[in-house]
């Protein structure tokens, strides 16, 4: 009944011939067989078979019978898990092993693939034939049990990388991630781990690094070229904005003053070409920096349609701003970087539109965001992604056809992320392209707005070294300073400005950095220096440089230099300089009032309407002459038949000088703009004397505001 049916047949005759059977091979042994339940499936038993011996009876014989259904299921359990883990452990990237913390790290298993890795069969390790210690290069043993006994002091995983020398002699690198498994005493029993093979990791890593210095080396020589070439072009460029801007202050006839405004406004746009190109290579390196500050919004943008609307006029071209009502008076960021954008959009509206209109509409988006939109009329191509790229421009031809660099819109994109903003473009075929970009910009504070940046600054009369190796800059600055009343001795370079300062005592020194035989820096180091030596006062010192490298205004600090200015030469941001490396402050009240006790030019109680302050109006004329210095001067030298074609710029500049309360100089435009011919030179003479007295009424000084 219990038998398989392949042998239940034949049970009987088993037991007929029992007696023949060699009991001694039956009795006590076990036997793992098939029994038959009685449902019919077949299921594993162990057999055993005992004697009982009785005296004087025939010997009983007892069955002992074991299901051994579940340890069949659980041995094939096991033995299926030990397939799964050895065919994990020879597939997986490495090696598995399970070692001793000992100075050989003595092998107790590990996986069959450490033949591929070291050259050696995992007996060998089994069986100390060879120890894995006995592999690692001697040089990388110290770290590894400096890393390994703080693994194990603080019980956590360690991951170390070292080197081994394969059976072959290569070298390979080897990323080496234990852990450490305790007993109930806290001993450590063995380390379980896995070894992998990181030798083409490492070489990758390698290449990466050697190209990274390759790279970083490309980076300083265009730095240093993008400065040299800076240094090379500033220094004429120098030279011929800073003369023309004196000449432009003297009796020209009027072909003379055309032909030097030509040259001045050439000199200036190449030098905005430079800045841009420089303004490129700092925001790819990430080194040029966002400078906010509390200003209003209005007056930054009417200076950039003022600029632009003289050139709109030429083109016939109608230049358009709206400004929405959600728009804040003030704000808090960089309004030079913003003034920088909008030029950069406009300019490019203005040069691409042939006809039509170019309209700027300022509003305010989600969380009160800034919103600008520059839409013109003009060309439209399609190279939505290209417009933003370096050296770009709207088609293949237009390098020809309107000039420029290409970087105008790259620079913008890069001025607004830089400013956490977004920028994009509209063009549609026919109807023109729109620019677009919002600025997270705060709210500003009126408090906190300066309103005489900008202003120029009056100091009194000083002794002033002037040093720089090129003859022109000597010139012109000692022109410049002379005419502040300023007496200024000149060195061409580092030997003699410390000759001069150790026979003759100065109030500031402008030293330029870059001089050949002795340098601004040795010449620093040196006079500061004697001063110690000698005990003398201390005489603040000026960089003075065409260099646009932040590593040189660092090492103008660490020398002992008090100030740094840029060539070419601004005359105010130099007396700026020069009054605070003095301690004098800025003059920031204009006290016209005692100078123009009936307010026959500057009317401060209409300013004080329009405007919220004296201050603010002075600050706005200030702007104003200025920023129209090139318009007065065009509008001066036309010839007489010209003027009825300056009819728009007069209107516009009467009604702005109005709104300043120029009440003098507004009268004049306004009978300008309705003169007749014989009378037009009188006015314009008296037009050009008027603009002489509010200049100097605004170079007055006092420090009560």
């Amino acid at each position: 009944m219990l038998m398989d049916d392949s042998i239940a047949a034949n049970h009987d005759n088993y037991l007929s011939k029992a007696k023949n059977v060699d009991l001694g091979k039956v009795i006590g042994v076990n036997r793992e067989i098939f029994a038959k339940h009685k449902k019919g499936y077949l299921f594993p038993i162990r057999l055993g078979i005992g004697e009982v011996n009785q005296p004087g009876q025939n010997p009983l014989y007892v069955g002992f019978i074991t299901d051994l259904t579940e340890q069949r299921e659980l041995q094939r359990s096991l033995v299926e898990k030990e397939q799964q883990y050895r065919s994990l452990m020879n597939n997986m990237p490495g090696v598995v092993f399970r070692c001793k913390f000992d100075e050989n790290w003595t092998m107790l298993f590990i996986s069959p693939s450490v033949l591929e890795l070291t050259g050696y069969q995992s007996k060998e390790f089994i069986e100390h034939c060879i120890e894995f210690n006995d592999l690692v290069l001697k040089t990388d043993q110290p770290a590894i049990l400096v890393a390994v006994n703080k693994a194990f002091t603080q019980k956590r995983q360690y991951s170390i990388e070292y080197r081994i020398r394969h059976r072959n002699g290569k070298i390979l690198w080897l990323l080496d991630r234990g852990t450490f498994d305790f007993d109930v005493h806290g001993e450590s029993q063995w380390i379980d781990g896995v070894l992998v093979d990181i030798t083409e990791r490492k070489e990758y890593e390698k290449t990466l690094e050697t190209a990274k210095l390759q790279a970083e080396e490309a980076a300083n020589a265009k730095q240093s070229f993008m400065a040299n070439m800076s240094h090379e072009i500033r220094t004429p460029m120098n030279s011929i904005i800073g003369f023309s801007d004196l000449l432009m202050n003297t009796p020209l006839d009027q072909e003379q003053q055309k032909h030097l405004i030509t040259v001045n406004n050439a000199a200036r746009s190449l030098l905005r070409l430079l800045n841009e190109v420089l303004d490129s290579a700092k925001l790819e390196r990430g080194k040029l920096a966002i400078e906010p500050i509390h200003f209003n919004l209005k007056p930054v943008i009417d200076s950039i349609i003022s600029t632009f609307w003289l050139e709109a006029k030429k083109k016939n071209l109608s230049l358009t701003l709206n400004i929405k009502e959600s728009v804040r008076t003030t704000y808090y960021g960089d309004p030079d970087r913003l003034r920088q954008i909008l030029t950069n959009l406009i300019g490019n509206a203005i040069k691409f539109t042939q006809r039509g209109s170019v309209t700027i509409t300022i509003s305010t988006i989600q969380n009160e965001h800034l919103f600008f939109e520059v839409q013109d009329t003009g060309i439209v191509e399609d190279r939505r992604q290209a417009i933003f790229q370096h050296f770009e421009q709207a088609d293949g031809t237009t390098t020809r056809r309107f000039g420029g660099t290409g970087l105008g819109t790259t620079i913008s994109k890069q001025l607004v992320e830089l400013m956490g903003g977004t920028i994009d473009l509209i063009s549609e075929v026919g109807k023109g392209t729109c620019f677009y970009f919002s600025l997270p910009l705060e709210a500003g504070d009126e408090a906190k707005i300066d309103y005489f940046d900008g202003l120029h600054t009056q100091l009194p009369s000083l002794r002033i070294l002037a040093v720089d190796d090129i003859e022109q800059n000597r010139e012109l600055l000692s022109l410049l300073l002379s005419r502040d009343q300023h007496t200024v001795i000149k060195a061409s370079n580092g030997f003699e400005a410390i000759s001069m300062f150790e026979q003759q005592d100065f109030d500031v020194i402008l030293m330029d950095i870059h001089m050949p035989e002795c340098d601004g820096i040795e010449a620093t180091l040196k006079i500061r220096e004697i001063e110690k030596q000698r005990q003398l006062k201390y005489t603040p010192i000026i960089a003075l440089t065409a260099s646009v490298l932040q590593q040189d205004k660092l090492t103008a600090k660490k020398s002992g230099m008090n100030g740094f200015t840029n060539k070419p030469i601004d005359i105010n941001q130099l007396n700026q300089e020069i009054a605070q490396v003095l301690g004098l402050g800025l003059a920031k009240e204009l006290v016209i009032a005692q100078t123009d006790p009936d307010a026959k030019h500057i009317d401060f109680e209409k300013g004080l309407v329009l405007w919220g302050s004296k201050c603010k109006q002075l600050t706005e004329i200030t702007k104003f002459t200025n920023e129209n210095s090139n318009k007065f001067a065009a509008l001066l030298n036309n010839p007489l038949t010209d003027i009825s074609n300056s009819k728009s710029l007069i209107h516009t500049l009467k009604g702005v000088t109005g709104n300043l309360g120029l009440i003098t100089l507004m009268k004049l435009l306004n009978d300008l703009e309705n003169a007749e011919n014989t009378k037009i030179n009188n006015i314009l003479n008296a037009i050009k004397e008027e603009l002489d007295i509010i200049v100097q009424l605004l170079a007055i000084k006092t420090s009560t505001c």
